[in-house]
C-alpha cells in the first residue's frame, strides 16, 4: 500500500481549526454574536437621524433594538440552534440625508453578519455622494430616489457571494459605465432607471442570474447603440396579463435585427409599442400640467395632477383596477423638468365618515408611476402598480388576492382639464379655491377642487365605502362657482348631481364595460376663505344619509405669477 506524506503548515492547521470551529454542532454551542448597535449608532449619526420624520426608539438604551422604528429582527441560522440579528431595515421617505462612508459601508458589511441580512430599503431620501460598495450579501436593496453620484461601485469577484438578488439604484446621478465586474452578481431584478449612466449594457445584463432573471430597467439613460444578441438567451418572459421584463424607455439603444425587434417586442415594459417611448421628443412640464388627465380609451376614471407651491407634483388616480369596483391611489412625487415621478402610488383603506383612523394597517404601498411631457396637452404614462383581484362571483365579499407580480404598462394621457391661474392668460376670481381639502377629524378622505377659467369646478370626493370592509370609494362632479358675499361666504360650488362610477357588471377589474355612472346625490362646498370652508351632503343612498362639517385646506396649487 501506497502512502503520501503531507506537510500541514500551521497556517492550514489554523484554518482547519476555524472550520471545526463554525460546524453546525459546534455553532449551536458558542454564544451568538452581539447586536451591532455601534454600526447603527454610526449608521444613524451618519444619516443624520434627529431630523428624520420617525426615529422611535433609535438609540435609547431602554429599547430593544429589535423595536427601533424600521428595524426588524429576523432568526439567522435556525438550523445550527440561531441567533436574532438585524433582518430589515426599512426607512423609506424618511428624510434621511448624509454620505455612506467607505468606512461606514465596510461597518456594516464587511465585518461579522450582513447588516440587515434581508432588505434594507432607503429609497426616497436624499442620501448624497459616492456609493463606495453594494452591500452584496443583503438579500434586497432598495436605494433608488436618493442624489447617489459618481460611478457605480465595483465589485470585489472573490466576496461577493450570491445573496443579492434585487438591486434598485434608480432615480439618482450615477454616470459613467456599469462596471465589468458585475458579472459576478447574480441578480434577478435590476433597476438604473433615471441616471447618467452610458456605455455598454452588456455588463447590466451580465449581472441577471442566467435562470431566473425577471425585471432588468436601464430607461432614461445615456445607453445607446445596438443591444447584445446574447441577451436573447436569458429567461426574460413576459406573462399573458402583459407583465413586461425589460425597460429600454428614453435611452438610444436599439435592435440590431427583426429578430431582436420581436423578442422585445413580446418583453417589453407596456407592451411591443416600445419605441413609442424612444423615438419621441420631450417637453419641459410645470405648473400648466395642474389639471385632470385621461387615457381616451378609458373614459371613466382618470388622473387629477396638481403641481404644488414648493414645486413637488400631486396626483390622485381614480379608477376600477379592483375587484371592490372603485380604488383611487394617491402619490406625492419629484418633478424633473421633463418628468414627474412618483415613486409610492398608496392605497388607503377606512370608514366613510371617519377616514382611515380606526383601521389596521391604513396605508399600503401600490406601486409607482411616472408622467413624461410628450405634447402641449399630451403626457406619456408609465405604471407598475400590483394588481388587485378577488372572487368575481362576489364581488362586494369576496376576497382580494394580491398577484406576485406588478402590471407593468405605458400610454398617452389627454388633458380633460386645465387649472385656472396656471398661466396669466386663463384666470378666474376663484382659482385661489383649487387645491386639496379634508377634515382632520376625518383624515384619510377629502376632496380635490379644480377651478377652471370659465368659473367652473370639478370636484373628486375620495372616501370609503359605509360598512366595515374598508374598501375605497370615490364620487365626481362639476358646477359653476359663485359668490356669496352676503352671507358670509367667499364662494359656493354646488353639484347636483354628484355622480358615482361603478363596474356594475361581475366583469374583470379594470374592464370599464360595465361601468354606470350613478346619482349619488348632492354636495354642497362652502369658502369661508382661501383656507377654510363648509361640506354639505345628501346621499340618495341610504347607507351613506346625509351630514355637514368643517374642512381646512391641504394642499395649494402653485399658479403663475402675474401682475
Amino acid at each position: 500500500m501506497n502512502t503520501q506524506t503531507r506537510n500541514f503548515s500551521p497556517g492550514r492547521a489554523a484554518l482547519a481549526g476555524i472550520m471545526l470551529a463554525l460546524s453546525p454542532a459546534l455553532l449551536a454551542l458558542s454564544p451568538p454574536p452581539p447586536m451591532p448597535i455601534e454600526a447603527l449608532t454610526d449608521f444613524y449619526q451618519a444619516m443624520n437621524g434627529d431630523d428624520w420624520h420617525r426615529n422611535d426608539g433609535w438609540l435609547d438604551p431602554e429599547v430593544d433594538v429589535c423595536d427601533w422604528y424600521g428595524i426588524t429582527c429576523v432568526t439567522e441560522q435556525p438550523e445550527s440552534g440561531g441567533f436574532e440579528w438585524i433582518g430589515h431595515i426599512e426607512l423609506p421617505n424618511n428624510n434621511l440625508h448624509g454620505e455612506f462612508s467607505a468606512e461606514l459601508l465596510r461597518h456594516m458589511w464587511s465585518q461579522g453578519p450582513p447588516l440587515p441580512s434581508v432588505e434594507l430599503d432607503l429609497s426616497g431620501n436624499s442620501i448624497e455622494g459616492a456609493l463606495h460598495q453594494l452591500p452584496v450579501r443583503t438579500r434586497r436593496v432598495r436605494l433608488g430616489y436618493n442624489r447617489f453620484d459618481g460611478q457605480l461601485p465595483t465589485v470585489d469577484t472573490e466576496t461577493v457571494g450570491d445573496a443579492l438578488e434585487h438591486l434598485e439604484l434608480n432615480n439618482n446621478n450615477f454616470e459613467g459605465q456599469v462596471p465589468p465586474s458585475w458579472e459576478a452578481l447574480s441578480l434577478i431584478r435590476l433597476d438604473l432607471a433615471n441616471n447618467a449612466l452610458a456605455g455598454s449594457v452588456a455588463p447590466a445584463f451580465e449581472a441577471l442570474e442566467p435562470a431566473a432573471a425577471n425585471l432588468i430597467d436601464l430607461s432614461d439613460n445615456a445607453f445607446a447603440g445596438d443591444l447584445p444578441a446574447w441577451i436573447t438567451k436569458l429567461p426574460l418572459e413576459s406573462d399573458s396579463g402583459g407583465i413586461g421584463s425589460i425597460n429600454i424607455c428614453w435611452t438610444e439603444l436599439s435592435a440590431a435585427d427583426q429578430a431582436m425587434h420581436d423578442w422585445l417586442a413580446e418583453r417589453h415594459v407596456g407592451g411591443a409599442d416600445f419605441e413609442s417611448c424612444m423615438q419621441r421628443q420631450r417637453r419641459s412640464v410645470g405648473h400648466q400640467t395642474s389639471g385632470s388627465w385621461y387615457e381616451p380609451a378609458r373614459s371613466g376614471e382618470g388622473y387629477s395632477v396638481m403641481l404644488l407651491e414648493n414645486g413637488d407634483p400631486l396626483v390622485y388616480w381614480f379608477t376600477h383596477l379592483s375587484a371592490s369596483r372603485q380604488m383611487w391611489l394617491v402619490g406625492a412625487g419629484r418633478h424633473e423638468d421633463t418628468t414627474l415621478f412618483f415613486p409610492d402610488l398608496l392605497r388607503t383603506r377606512g370608514r366613510f365618515g371617519h377616514g382611515h383612523g380606526s383601521s389596521e394597517d391604513p396605508v399600503s404601498p401600490m406601486g409607482e408611476q411616472r408622467m413624461d411631457g410628450v405634447g402641449d396637452d399630451l403626457l406619456h404614462l408609465s405604471s407598475r402598480v400590483d394588481y388587485y383581484v378577488g372572487d368575481l362571483t362576489q364581488p362586494d365579499d369576496g376576497p382580494i388576492i394580491h398577484l406576485p407580480n406588478p402590471l407593468d404598462w405605458r400610454t398617452d394621457l389627454a388633458r380633460l382639464s386645465e387649472l385656472a391661474g396656471t398661466t396669466c392668460d386663463n384666470q378666474s376670481e376663484f382659482q385661489q379655491y383649487s387645491g386639496a381639502w379634508y377634515s382632520p377629524e376625518r383624515s384619510g378622505e377629502g376632496f380635490i377642487v379644480e377651478v377652471l377659467p370659465d368659473n367652473r369646478a370639478i370636484v373628486y370626493w375620495f372616501t370609503y365605502r359605509p360598512d366595515e370592509s374598508g374598501r375605497q370609494a370615490w364620487m365626481a362632479g362639476q358646477a359653476r362657482v359663485g359668490g356669496l358675499a352676503d352671507a358670509g361666504r367667499a364662494a359656493l360650488i354646488e353639484i347636483d348631481p354628484l355622480l358615482q362610477p361603478i363596474d356594475t357588471d361581475q366583469t374583470f377589474p379594470g374592464d370599464l364595460s360595465g361601468v354606470e355612472a350613478l346619482d349619488w346625490g348632492e354636495l354642497t362646498l362652502a369658502f369661508e376663505g382661501e383656507d377654510s370652508g363648509r361640506v354639505v351632503y345628501d346621499s340618495n343612498f341610504s347607507e351613506y344619509g346625509s351630514g355637514d362639517y368643517p374642512i381646512e385646506r391641504l394642499a395649494r396649487p402653485m399658479l403663475a405669477d402675474c401682475d
